[in-house]
This record gives C-alpha cells, sequence and structure tokens, in this order.
C-alpha cells in the first residue's frame, strides 16, 4: 500500500479506505493476516484515527472482522459462498471482456499488454502468492476498465474484495492454464473478438474454481481463514 498523500482531493479518511480496500482486492492482503491498526498507520503515513475508521467500515461491509484486542482479519470465505461468488463472476466478467474487445482504446490494450507482461515476469521468477495475485488483479481489471461500464466495475470489483485474500493463498502451478487463457483473452481484445475474449475469461475463471475450493478447505482445515 502506497503511502496517503493528505493533500489529495479526496477527503483523508476515503483515501485510506480505498487504500486498504484495493490491496485486499489485489490479494496484497492474504487471507488469516491480521491487519492492525497501528502497522498499517505507518504504511500509510496517517494517524490512527482514519484506518481504524477504515477498517470499521470495511467491517461493516462484510469484508473484516475485528478481533479483540488484536485488530482485524479477513472474514472467512467457506466453500457456499464461493460457489455463490463464482455464479456471479461467470456471469459479469466474460460479458466485461467481451465489452473490452468492442471498446478498448490504444491505452486500455497497452495497460492489458502491460499487466499480462507482469504477470507473466512474476510466474517465471516464482514469485509469492500475494506478487502473483497482486499482478493477477491487474490484468482482469485492465480488461474491465476497458469495458468503459463504471457500473460493471463496481459490481466486479464487489466480489473480488471478497476473493482477493484467498488467491493470495493460491499456489498458481495448481491453476491449469492461467497464463494461457490470459494470452489468449489479450489477444482476442486486441482483434476485437468479443465472444473469445469471453470465453477465455469464463475459461480462465472455471479452469481456476478447483484449486480456489481445495484453498479454502484447507484454510478452514487449518483455521487459518481468519
Amino acid at each position: 500500500m502506497a503511502r496517503i498523500d493528505p493533500s489529495g482531493a479526496d477527503p483523508l479518511e476515503q483515501q485510506v479506505y480505498r487504500s486498504i480496500r484495493d490491496a485486499l482486492i489485489g490479494g496484497r492482503v492474504a487471507a488469516g493476516v491480521g491487519l492492525s491498526v497501528r502497522s498499517l498507520a505507518e504504511t500509510l503515513g496517517v494517524s490512527a484515527a482514519p484506518v481504524r475508521d477504515a477498517l470499521k467500515r470495511l467491517e461493516a461491509d462484510g469484508v473484516l472482522f475485528a478481533r479483540p484486542r488484536s485488530g482485524f482479519s479477513t472474514r472467512p470465505l467457506d466453500a457456499a459462498e464461493y460457489a455463490d461468488l463464482l455464479d456471479v463472476r461467470l456471469r459479469l466478467e466474460p460479458h466485461a471482456a467481451a465489452l473490452a474487445a468492442r471498446r478498448a482504446r490504444p491505452d486500455d490494450l497497452a495497460a492489458i499488454a502491460a499487466a499480462h507482461e507482469g504477470y507473466s515476469r512474476a510466474l517465471a521468477e516464482g514469485a509469492e502468492g500475494t506478487r502473483i495475485a497482486a499482478h493477477n488483479q491487474r490484468f482482469h481489471f485492465a480488461i474491465y476498465r476497458a469495458a468503459q461500464n463504471p457500473v460493471l466495475l463496481d459490481l466486479i470489483s464487489n466480489l473480488w474484495v471478497r476473493l482477493g485474500p484467498v488467491l493470495a493463498r493460491v499456489t498458481p502451478d495448481l491453476i491449469p492454464g492461467g497464463h494461457d487463457h490470459h494470452a489468449l483473452a489479450l489477444d482476442a481484445i486486441r482483434e476485437g473478438r468479443a465472444d473469445i475474449a469471453a470465453q477465455a475469461i469464463d475459461e480462465d475463471l472455471s479452469g481456476a474454481a478447483r484449486s480456489i475450493s481445495a484453498t479454502i478447505a484447507a484454510l478452514q482445515a487449518s483455521g487459518s481463514d481468519g
């Protein structure tokens, strides 16, 4: 998480909330990892008050839960909730990819390509899960922003804020074809092939589902899911 600019246009409390929420969406906070008010305040360069308010707001959103005298943690994601999330994702995210194939501008295509390159490099280097999850999120959201539909982007973000911490725990080599699906989606969007772009994202989400489900089960069994 980058340090907050107190001179920014948005209120400080909103900037802190958005920074922590974006970290959750991007898998930069792994499931089961505690969130300390003091540590986050130091990282973001702000006082404890706006951090505490942001964490309480995320608790009200159903994303975090408070631990007595030990800060906050991500709320556990169980198999049933993941199945519901996947059901909605399979309806929204391929549609966003299809829209991106029709609406992407040159700067959108450059952002998607750069995100794919970063993801590929992280995989090749055997990076840790949180780094790969962050690159994966950047790739997907570069596509979803290219759809030029803010309402759709907001809906997808609300799904990912629950899923991101779990994705940080998934072993990338257990997700079949993830890199190939990303490459196919990128090529299809470049070529304006909406049906292929949608299919690539559908297969990417479906291919990852078994590994994500296994990760959720392992977290529950170990008691480290929050």
